[in-house]
């Protein structure tokens, strides 16, 4: 069912305030936990110096409704320019049941999503578009919290907007830990401070041959996004268990 016109919100052109607005949502979540990130470097490479035309996926695990403000831990520096502020694709039955939560979200540079409605709704074409700018989009591709922590099937969203983007983006993986700790799954949904929090980069992924070879044998549309999806399946099942053990040595070291 598509979006009623109140429940999306984002300006194409955003103006001073919202642009205000948008850092100040995005930017908290460093200041009032304990984030620990490893090679984020890489990260800090791909946001700040990729050529304005090449657009930025990332794609990380989705544990909490929380995660969309994980990017608040990257330096306050690093943003206030569209080429550095991410975009997100956000579950519309969380994050538009009330006018509220739709602002809330939508200065936090979330593009809400139907569940449901498949990879060429609205809000994906919106997302590609942000692409075709050269902007950062940022994808939870499992499609909805992973309350078990397991390894899930992705969905193909994050293969369409690899394929279509107009340049090939520069695609980065990551898994974390802990946000689930600082907004809990279950009642009462109260965010708590002082929560560790691991976040590992992997290394930038090259989608260059694959798409040429899947272009050139023919493939369907939805051939190609399976394949591109399965490529960060596999990275994230390799990220998980490194993310898992660094995560856990830093309880062990504490004790």
């Amino acid at each position: 069912m598509p979006l009623e016109p109140w429940q999306f919100v984002i300006p194409e052109k955003p103006g001073i305030f919202w642009r205000i607005g948008s850092r100040f949502m995005i930017t908290g979540t460093d200041w009032v936990n304990d984030f620990q990130g490893h090679n984020l470097n890489i990260l800090y490479d791909a946001v700040e110096k990729r050529s304005p035309e090449r657009p930025l996926i990332t794609v990380g695990n989705h544990i909490s409704c929380f995660d969309p403000l994980l990017w608040g831990t990257l330096k306050l520096r690093r943003f206030g320019h569209p080429h550095r502020t991410r975009w997100c694709p956000v579950a519309s039955d969380i994050t538009c049941s009330k006018r509220w939560h739709v602002y809330f979200f939508s200065l936090g540079q979330g593009v809400p999503v139907v569940r449901g409605d498949g990879v060429y709704q609205h809000s994906m074409d919106v997302c590609i578009d942000k692409l075709h700018k050269g902007q950062w989009v940022h994808f939870f591709p499992e499609g909805k919290v992973n309350m078990n922590n397991e390894v899930m099937r992705l969905k193909w969203g994050v293969g369409r907007a690899i394929a279509e983007s107009k340049v090939l983006p520069l695609v980065i993986p990551f898994w974390h830990l802990g946000m689930d700790e600082v907004l809990a799954n279950h009642p009462p949904y109260i965010p708590k401070l002082g929560k560790k929090i691991t976040m590992l980069i992997g290394k930038p992924l090259d989608f260059r041959e694959s798409l040429s070879r899947l272009r050139e044998e023919g493939r369907s549309p939805l051939e190609i996004r399976k394949k591109l999806t399965d490529i960060i399946q596999e990275e994230f099942v390799s990220l998980k268990a490194k993310a898992e053990a660094l995560h856990k040595a830093r309880f062990s070291s504490s004790s």
